[in-house]
């Protein structure tokens, strides 16, 4: 046949290779959403060209591997992981602040400006970054939890902050 295979030919290569990818497509799919998967795999049977259906079925495995990504691996932010993040991105953005300012005090780098330069915006961008954070931190912290392990994050930013601006005093950066 050609360029206008149809539902009788059966055998052809795309049918073939389509019919291969949907048997991966259902096979790969959650199993909370196998009626989901048998209905796709139905559909493609209904799809009376063959490059149709190798689409089809392309598309079918795509999204039933998307499915089964963000099922294994908890698909959307939930409000734990959004405070996990939140309570360790201001300690990195402070520790990246405190390595500007020894790779300053190292390497000399724009210490004698009359103004400020690259070394002290990066600085102040990273310290900056943080509000951000520490907001979602708090907005998403669990109030029922001892205030120890709520504020055990905070002291830990505030001490790497400290240190940061502890090195700009003593450096006179």
């Amino acid at each position: 046949m050609g360029r206008g295979e149809n539902m009788t030919s059966r055998g052809s290569f795309a049918r073939r290779v389509a019919t291969a990818l949907m048997s991966k497509a259902v096979r790969i799919m959650p199993a909370d959403r196998a009626s989901w998967a048998a209905a796709m795999q139905n559909e493609m049977s209904l799809i009376d060209r063959d490059r149709d259906a190798l689409r089809w079925a392309i598309g079918c495995l795509l999204a039933n591997t998307a499915k089964r990504i963000s099922h294994d691996y908890g698909g959307a932010m939930n409000r734990q992981k959004i405070n996990r993040i939140s309570a360790l991105a201001p300690v990195i953005l402070s520790l990246l602040a405190l390595l500007d300012v020894m790779i300053v005090v190292i390497t000399g780098w724009e210490r004698h400006l009359k103004d400020e330069g690259a070394a002290a915006h990066i600085f102040q961008l990273l310290i900056a970054a943080q509000v951000p954070f520490m907001l979602a931190y708090f907005a998403t912290a669990n109030w029922g939890d001892r205030v120890v392990s709520i504020a055990r994050p905070p002291a830990v930013q505030l001490l790497a902050i400290g240190v940061a601006f502890g090195f700009v005093a003593f450096f006179r950066l």
